[in-house]
């Protein structure tokens, strides 16, 4: 059976662990070179509040569930 890669879209990676990522879908670990959209592609505040996370600078996020 073929298997099909996760995509990591960003509206399935939630913060965990501090400085970690992490897909819901999958339930890999995650980094901003595996998510889609491309991490180039993707607004200037997410990306200043994923750099902080992953500094240690900021808290994760309330999980909205």
């Amino acid at each position: 059976m073929a298997s099909i890669a996760c995509q990591h879209h960003v509206s399935w990676v939630v913060e965990v662990d501090p400085g970690v990522h992490q897909c819901i879908l999958c339930f890999e670990r995650v980094t901003k070179n595996q998510i889609s959209p491309r991490w180039e592609d993707l607004p200037k505040e997410f990306q200043e509040h994923w750099d902080r996370f992953e500094a240690g600078d900021h808290p994760a996020a309330p999980n909205p569930h």
